[in-house]
């Protein structure tokens, strides 16, 4: 069967989920012609507790929730993430710019973290430092 991996899928509309749904009835002889992966922020699972979606929510076979990082995790991610870009941590980050965001992270990884991690592991990069 098909994969199908729908992120941001908290803004898929109700119209568009059912017919997700309505595509996952098909099937063939061999078995089912696609399943679908939804990638989503909590408004997604709270939806689903609304009737007008019971019909979706009752196929959904798999619920997983990933918990924000610590303000520990946070910092070995940031560590990480300059490591894995090239950089050297030690060099790129003092321990202030390390503690910072990592309190800003704890809440949860935000949309701009990672152009924040390029930059800090290529500052000389002009690309980064627009908007």
């Amino acid at each position: 069967p098909t994969v199908i991996v729908l992120d941001e899928a908290q803004h898929l509309s109700l119209a568009a989920l059912e017919e997700l749904r309505l595509l996952g009835n098909l099937e063939t002889r061999q078995g089912a012609v696609a399943f679908a992966v939804l990638v989503a922020q909590p408004q997604l699972r709270a939806a689903f507790t609304i009737p007008a979606y019971g019909l979706l929510a009752d196929r959904v076979a798999v619920r997983c929730a990933i918990d924000p990082l610590t303000e520990e995790e946070s910092a070995a991610y940031l560590r990480h993430q300059v490591s894995a870009a090239g950089g050297d941590p030690a060099k790129a980050l003092d321990a202030a710019a390390v503690d910072v965001h990592a309190d800003h992270l704890a809440p949860g990884l935000g949309k701009g973290d990672s152009k924040w991690q390029a930059h800090v592991a290529q500052p000389d990069d002009p690309n980064l430092h627009s908007g």
